[in-house]
């Protein structure tokens, strides 16, 4: 659930950072989904998806999701423009550039060791989700 969270979650995060267009459909959900709980999700998650790993699959994703966005949309929104333009300026392509100044830079600027410390205590807690042994032990 995390590693496909971050797999859709830092390009959608790069493409809010790098274009107006995905910035202006993706960021009222991103930002719709944000303050909400992973963890409040987990009574939908049985609705839905019932008691098994679909379940919880599902709830990492979406809590690894809008994480991995906001932090990958914030270190490109921090990369230095004067980079970039320095970058441009030496005749680098629009592929180079992402490749070459921000990638690299934006790493330095997200907080992916600390999200992924979240997303361990949330499976964590995940794992309550499915408990065979005796009925009171649902959430």
């Amino acid at each position: 659930g995390f590693l496909l969270g971050a797999l859709l979650g830092i390009p959608l995060g790069y493409a809010m950072g790098l274009t107006n267009w995905a910035r202006g459909w993706f960021d009222p959900i991103v930002e719709f989904m944000r303050p909400v709980p992973p963890l409040a999700l987990i009574p939908l998650m049985i609705i839905w998806f019932g008691i098994g790993e679909t379940s919880k699959v599902i709830l990492l994703f979406l809590a690894a999701l809008w994480i991995m966005a906001i932090a990958a949309r914030s270190g490109v929104s921090g990369v230095a423009i004067a980079k970039v333009h320095a970058a441009y300026s030496l005749g680098a392509s629009k592929w180079q550039i992402l490749l070459k100044v921000i990638i690299p830079n934006c790493q330095r600027r997200t907080k992916l060791p600390s999200t992924a410390g979240e997303k361990v205590h949330q499976l964590r807690c995940a794992k309550f989700v499915h408990r065979p042994a005796r009925r009171s032990a649902f959430i």
